[in-house]
């Protein structure tokens, strides 16, 4: 690791909690509008959760045998066996008791190693765009918010909706602080931002890549398809929505 990232990793716990308090309480102020994106897919080229992968093993966050439950837990939940729900709930209880910040105080050299090189310029560009058009920009996302903030930072966003580990004295409890911010919970947290800021949600953007955001593309007056599943990509021709479309890894 370099020094310089190392500098940044030794502050990056305390600078979650500084900045979880500043979320919890700001108001935006001076913006006309929001503008949503997804993480995953969207922003990135990749899943921050397969990236995820090496890294963790890597630091021994996870053992390999850790990686083959959440796999099973994965095909359980594609068979319709358990709900997305109650997978994320199996894998969040593997992670009670464990010190928030060990993962927290490693968010930014992730980055920089994993993510980092896989966001896509054009999206760098939506979101420069909105914010000089002034736009409240947020990421609106299903991943865990120690990998969302320092993209939020990176890119210099305003927010970030995303999904939350509940902790104790500083120790994981094995549970989500709110639901899964997926399908219809990532529309339940934008339409709580739009109510708390003032903004229509029928004025907003939101730029994503899966059918399981149609509740939010369905609700803002600009739903925007990156480089969108097959499913979500028929709905998107059918109702005129706007496509972008990005080659594997490109953008």
């Amino acid at each position: 690791m370099s020094r310089k990232i190392q500098e940044r990793t030794l502050t990056d716990t305390a600078f979650f909690t500084q900045h979880r308090k500043k979320r919890a309480g700001k108001r935006i102020m001076a913006k006309k509008y929001a503008a949503f994106f997804d993480l995953d897919h969207t922003i990135l080229s990749e899943s921050t959760g397969r990236l995820y992968v090496p890294f963790a093993l890597e630091k021994k966050y996870f053992k390999r045998t850790d990686i083959i439950f959440a796999l099973y837990t994965r095909f359980l939940q594609r068979a319709g066996i358990i709900s997305i729900d109650q997978s994320i709930e199996r894998w969040v209880k593997k992670l009670k008791d464990w010190p928030s910040h060990e993962f927290e105080s490693t968010s930014v050299e992730f980055f920089h190693e994993y993510v980092k090189p896989c966001i896509r310029p054009g999206l760098n560009t939506e979101i420069s765009d909105h914010r000089d058009r002034g736009a409240a920009t947020a990421i609106l996302s299903a991943s865990l918010d120690f990998i969302c903030e320092p993209v939020r930072r990176f890119l210099e966003m305003d927010d970030i909706l995303c999904t939350e580990l509940e902790t104790e004295d500083g120790r994981y409890t094995g549970r989500l602080k709110e639901r899964y911010c997926y399908g219809m919970e990532k529309l339940r947290r934008a339409e709580g931002y739009c109510d708390r800021h003032g903004f229509p949600l029928a004025d907003s953007y939101y730029y994503a890549d899966s059918y399981a955001d149609l509740p939010v593309l369905e609700k803002v007056k600009h739903p925007v398809c990156v480089t969108p599943s097959l499913k979500l990509r028929k709905t998107a021709l059918s109702r005129g929505w706007k496509i972008m479309d990005y080659t594997a890894g490109g953008g």
